[in-house]
């Protein structure tokens, strides 16, 4: 017997109606051959991961399954694989709300056209109870069993071997020990090295702790969280939480849309104790999203010291995240809490990582029930640490449809992180946790803070200092409240030359970008400073590159190409025939080139009957030439060709009487036009023909078409 045949295309444009009828209790016994394509050209599937996504009646479950997915190497590159019905997508009578098929690689998604199912109902009593199936979680938690099994045979292994360990170095101590008091009555009696002969500081403690300890490893757990935050300030807790309340798409943590949370907020967050957040959105689309920012960096630097970053080569505010992120293994971001949106419950919690996207994987709630999300993500597969020494989580809902708000509901939230230090590089953090300064070799990492009482002018010890929210006096101009580090620079403990080097890490033209500043003491006798000289970036940002505030910078690619306006044009398209009828699509020809990475930097996308879906809010100019023949069959005596956003008509290129002779167009005429029209995301743009009720043109082709953002 053969398979139903599903024609299915990634724009979505149905190619031909597409049913399955299947039966309460119905049981892996129905497959259809599914033919994938792509605006009609045959779509290669190698190395994607297919999953059949579904709700059933009135929303009843939910159906995500791959594991009944078979195809080969050979099918899948004609873009065809064949899917059987398991119980659980029969479980519910009534027709789907929705059915159709996923494909993901290398973290990109698309989905096919939508088909319907009709699930009659049957008589059998003992017939599964309808559950939402989601396959590649069911494979999660069962993968996760099995890692939580071997982590704890591991840990009875790893105790065993510890116990042993510990007997041992409770042996070397006791040596030890002895040699301590047989050094201490060498001393009494006058037996001891001079200073020349000992050997020094450095030497005597790196020899004694490689020599006990090793290279063996320790791992710290450390929570970062929202315990004592106070809105708009980052003494107190460092950490951000904030709110979108008008996306329709997920936004990145870059985003001006964002809005920081109330004090109401952070206290809900603060702890386990029901006070939730709340947070809503109505409008058609929209989507609850919470931006959570935890400052990891200078957590970090104060826990193993700033003299291991220097031992590690740091030379750059980028180095300090490099060596962040090879020490902190692993991450663990939770969010308690849940979520509503038109389709249902649903709250997702996501990371943000490599510097570019949200994670594909996260943490899911689909009940309306209060539940733990939990992300874990190591070092080894993604950089979770942003370079602005930051993680960023986002916990979002689905969208709202318009009257069915997008909304979540957040009772906590916390990240933590594991850090992994050498046994060696563990004993010195203590030592250094445990003094009054943090000291190796000749550098310290002072106690002292400058408070709003302190006169930046009156530190000239060599050492690093917090700047805390208040400080006012000598600091760089134009600075205000801001947080930071000043660190002091002598040549040697006797030397005149002294500098000082501020760092403010969120006073940047845009939140979370940082400022450094650098001056010289003139006169230590009477503690004269030069000016503050900031030290400005190599590369030119994309505003100094718009205003052009800058000529000693360079210019990045990327700012580049994100700072040149957009333009395509597309060349001749197909003549039309005999037109009679207002509102005939007149198609375009292809792209033939635009501005620089134009393809990428497009505001819409070219759907398949030739309009234009935009992506974005923007002013675009089109222009654009046409021919006309009339002909001598019924001719028409005006002709126009409109641009129409959605259904509004703009006119763009015209024809008429005015510019013919005796009131008649003439046989063939050329024109062209132009028109400036501002768009909305999710607006679409055609270009559609008009003219005399009953009349018609011979032959009607559109030139040329360019659009240019404006």
């Amino acid at each position: 017997m053969s398979n139903k045949i599903l024609n299915l295309d990634l724009s979505k444009d149905p190619i031909m109606p597409a049913i399955v009828y299947g039966r309460v209790g119905d049981d892996r016994l129905q497959t259809v051959t599914v033919n994938v394509t792509r605006r009609d050209e045959v779509a290669d599937l190698t190395g994607y991961d297919i999953t059949f996504e579904g709700t059933t009646y009135n929303g009843q479950t939910k159906v995500f399954d791959s594991n009944n997915v078979s195809s080969n190497a050979s099918e899948l590159k004609k873009g065809t694989f064949d899917y059987t019905f398991p119980n659980m997508a029969f479980a519910v009578a009534g027709k789907y709300e929705q059915a159709y098929f996923s494909i993901v690689k290398d973290g990109k998604r698309d989905s096919t056209a939508g088909f319907e199912i009709y699930v009659d109902g049957n008589a059998d009593i003992d017939a599964p109870e309808a559950e939402t199936i989601i396959t590649e979680y069911n494979k999660l938690v069962a993968e996760l069993n099995k890692l939580q099994n071997e982590a704890i045979d591991e840990m009875d292994q790893n105790f065993a071997v510890a116990q042993e360990r510990i007997v041992e170095l409770e042996g070397q101590i006791s040596d030890l020990r002895s040699q301590i008091e047989q050094a201490l009555a060498d001393f009494e009696t006058g037996n001891f090295w001079t200073k020349e002969e000992s050997f020094n500081k450095e030497q005597s403690s790196a020899n004694v702790v490689d020599q006990v300890i090793g290279k063996e490893k320790v791992r710290t757990i450390i929570r970062l969280d929202f315990v004592g935050k106070k809105v708009n300030s980052l003494v107190e807790n460092r950490n951000v939480a904030k709110f979108s309340y008008a996306n329709t798409s997920i936004l990145l943590p870059n985003s001006t849309n964002f809005f920081e949370n109330s004090q109401n907020g952070y206290d809900c967050l603060e702890k386990l104790d029901e006070q939730y957040l709340n947070g809503s959105i109505t409008i058609r689309d929209g989507i609850a999203q919470e931006l959570l920012s935890y400052d990891v960096l200078p957590l970090i630097r104060d826990f193993v010291g700033e003299q291991y970053f220097i031992d590690h080569g740091v030379q750059s505010a980028e180095d300090y995240v490099l060596v962040a992120r090879n020490i902190v293994k692993s991450m663990s971001s939770h969010v308690v809490g849940s979520g509503l949106s038109a389709n249902g419950d649903s709250l997702l919690l996501k990371t943000y990582v490599n510097d570019s996207n949200w994670s594909v994987g996260g943490g899911y709630n689909t009940s309306s029930s209060i539940q733990d999300l939990n992300h874990t993500l190591s070092n080894s597969n993604a950089d979770f640490i942003s370079l602005d020494g930051k993680i960023h989580a986002t916990a979002y809902a689905g969208k709202s449809d318009g009257s069915t708000p997008s909304q979540i509901k957040l009772d906590h939230a916390y990240v933590d992180i594991v850090i992994e230090l050498s046994a060696n590089e563990h004993i010195k953090y203590l030592i250094a946790a445990y003094c009054g300064e943090k000291e190796s070799g000749t550098w310290i990492q002072k106690e002292q803070s400058l408070g709003a009482d302190e006169d930046m002018n009156d530190f000239n010890e060599i050492g690093t200092y917090t700047v805390s929210y208040n400080h006012r006096i000598n600091q760089p101009a134009n600075i205000g409240s801001q947080q930071g580090w000043l660190t002091v620079y002598q040549a040697s403990p006797t030397s005149s030359i002294v500098s000082q080097e501020v760092i403010y890490p969120n006073a940047g033209a845009s939140n979370g970008g940082a400022r450094m500043f650098a001056r010289n003491l003139l006169n230590k006798n009477t503690n004269l400073w030069g000016d503050w000289q900031e030290i400005t970036k190599l590369f030119a940002s994309q505003l100094e590159v718009i205003n052009g505030t800058s000529d000693d910078k360079m210019i990045s690619p990327k700012t580049l190409a994100d700072t040149i306006k957009f333009k395509e044009v597309f060349k001749e398209g197909i003549a039309l025939s005999n037109v009679a009828n207002e509102g005939t699509l007149v198609p375009h020809g292809d792209s033939v080139g635009g501005s620089l990475n134009h393809v990428n930097n497009r505001p819409y996308t070219v759907n398949s009957d030739g309009t234009f879906t935009f992506n974005k809010d923007c002013t675009v100019m089109l222009r654009g030439g046409a021919r006309l023949v009339v002909g001598d069959t019924n001719p028409t005596d005006y002709l126009y060709i409109s641009a129409y956003v959605n259904n509004t008509l703009n006119e763009f290129i015209l024809f008429g009487s005015t510019l013919a002779t005796n009131g008649t167009l003439k046989l063939s005429w050329s024109t062209s036009g132009s028109i400036v029209l501002f768009v909305k995301s999710g607006d679409v743009l055609s270009l559609k023909v008009g003219l005399r009720s009953g009349k018609q043109a011979s032959s009607v082709t559109l030139k040329t078409l360019e659009i240019e953002e404006v």
